[in-house]
């Protein structure tokens, strides 16, 4: 008994952090991020495009698709690099207003700030 209240604790910790965690996220109903564009690609092509089931990673309460192996193994390489800041929520609502505002993933801006990937999404 003393080892299952503790367990029980803890895994109710665990699921209330992750349900926490995916409310922060710009997600489709599926879980699926940035409308299914490769994050990498907003990088190595300085466009995005559009990822495929074939090549997919979940992290962070999100499922990202890529267009290829080596933009997948990229991004699991450096995650915090290439998730969109935000939660990709629109970045000029989130900074002016704090309210989370849908983006079309085809308008972006990169700002070189280390650590936040595609940096600002911004609502059309």
């Amino acid at each position: 008994m003393r080892i299952i209240i503790p367990t029980i604790t803890l895994l109710l910790i665990f699921c209330s952090a992750i349900a926490q965690e995916q409310k922060h996220v710009n997600i489709d109903k599926n879980g699926l991020a940035i409308g299914g564009f490769d994050p990498v690609s907003y990088f190595i092509s300085g466009k995005p495009m559009e990822g495929t089931k074939k090549y997919t990673i979940s992290y962070g309460g999100a499922i990202y698709y890529f267009v290829s192996d080596d933009n997948k193994n990229r991004f699991r390489s450096d995650p915090l690099k290439y998730i969109p800041a935000y939660g990709g929520w629109c970045a000029f609502a989130m900074g002016d207003y704090g309210e989370k505002v849908k983006v079309d993933p085809q308008t972006f801006k990169i700002v070189g700030r280390i650590g936040t990937g595609i940096s600002e999404l911004v609502a059309s």
